[in-house]
């Protein structure tokens, strides 16, 4: 189980791609822009989990496990695709500033869908699947949760041009602010500002 997190681990940002960034940061959304960020949501989240989908069996065999964790890699990929679904309706609500609604469906999906899934589906047996169960019961319901406060369309639009522009220009943005100032940088914007005089006494 510890090596199937590790492999989503390194899938997760992949999978995520900045698509609520490009929900959040957009100046005006229309619902055509939503339709076009839910394009590549599918198009990443179906992407993603195939790829673990045929990396599983490999995985299990290089580190010699059972070959019952390759199920686990596969069915816990699911929550690729999960995430990368919830992610326009989660930039609508912080887009709209509704932050107390990402706080209630955040925490309702760890408790519900994790916590209570997880310890259920163990004293029913399930062994270690009960963590898979928790974990597919917590990322789906942080897809569904956000879904069902904003109702944004769920037909995706696949024009390639329009996908381009939005998620490229968030992720310029997000790697434009994740750097921190260079020497050079902080010299110009140091040399920029004219120095105060000091009255002296």
């Amino acid at each position: 189980m510890a090596l199937a997190h590790l492999i989503l681990r390194f899938a997760h940002n992949f999978a995520q791609g900045g698509l609520r960034s490009a929900v959040v940061q957009r100046v005006s959304l229309t619902d055509r822009d939503v339709r076009v960020v839910f394009a590549p949501a599918l198009t990443v989240g179906t992407c993603s989990f195939a790829a673990i989908w045929f990396i599983a069996p490999y995985a299990t065999e290089l580190v010699h496990s059972p070959a019952e964790l390759t199920g686990l890699i596969r069915t816990t990929a699911l929550m690729l695709v999960f995430m990368a679904l919830g992610a326009p309706a989660g930039g609508l609500l912080s887009r709209g500033m509704r932050y107390r609604a990402v706080a209630v469906t955040d925490f309702s999906s760890f408790v519900v869908g994790y916590c209570v899934t997880g310890i259920v589906s163990g004293l029913l047996g399930a062994g270690v699947w009960s963590l898979v169960y928790g974990t597919l019961g917590w990322y789906g319901l942080q897809a569904l949760l956000p879904y069902l406060l904003v109702r944004h369309s769920l037909r995706p639009l696949f024009d390639v041009r329009a996908m381009r522009d939005r998620c490229c220009r968030s992720s310029r943005r997000r790697a434009r602010f994740s750097f921190p100032p260079t020497a050079a940088s902080s010299m110009t914007t140091a040399g920029s500002v004219p120095p105060t005089r000091t009255a002296l006494p």
